[in-house]
């Protein structure tokens, strides 16, 4: 099924199936990636470095195995809420950043895809506390049209929380003198206030 009404909240799994589907038994990483609960996952690995090295950036199931792989190396992990800083959320951070349009998060056969690397690569921002990049501000940029969903709403907040967190780090670890501490109460009040202003309510 393809997304079709991006005012309501069309998730990311549904169009999996059949998007594997149309490439199984003709794309052995994303069969392999599939296969990572299997107990694949070294398969998988070897794969990826490979199609990686043969300029497989920009494939669809490429980005699809990636995305695999994360839920895989979290959901094994004992501690899941530190296993998300894994090497695949830096991977697509970066598979996201190359493939460089805003539209691929709208896209009726992959946006559920795109969509669900952003959120992973946003979690990954706060944990890290670092500002957001380029693939950020892609997302943001495609959401004009669908700023009032709550599926929308939520992406907005994750970008700005990961803008704020940063630079309020930077303040709070100045010497604490009274001056200082007003100065930069008064600079975070301004930051929260820029990104109010970027998405105003209505």
């Amino acid at each position: 099924m393809d997304t079709d009404d991006l005012n309501s909240n069309p998730g990311f799994l549904h169009n999996l199936p059949g998007i594997y589907h149309e490439a199984a038994g003709g794309d052995t990483l994303l069969d392999q990636a599939v296969m990572a609960v299997a107990k694949s996952y070294g398969a998988s690995i070897s794969l990826l470095n490979k199609t990686l090295s043969e300029d497989g950036l920009n494939s669809d199931t490429t980005l699809i195995a990636v995305l695999f792989l994360n839920y895989y190396s979290v959901f094994s992990d004992a501690k899941p809420e530190t296993d998300v800083l894994n090497t695949h959320s830096d991977a697509l951070s970066l598979l996201l950043r190359l493939r460089g349009t805003a539209s691929q998060f709208l896209d009726r056969r992959m946006g559920g895809i795109t969509r669900a690397a952003y959120h992973i690569i946003t979690y990954r921002n706060m944990m890290r506390r670092v500002a957001p990049g380029a693939e950020v501000a892609l997302m943001e940029r495609c959401m004009e049209c669908y700023k009032d969903t709550p599926w929308a709403r939520s992406a907005l907040a994750w970008g700005r929380i990961t803008r704020l967190l940063p630079r309020c780090d930077e303040i709070l670890a100045q010497p604490s003198s009274a001056g200082q501490a007003s100065k930069g109460l008064l600079e975070v009040i301004s930051l929260v206030q820029e990104e109010d202003d970027r998405y105003p309510e209505r």
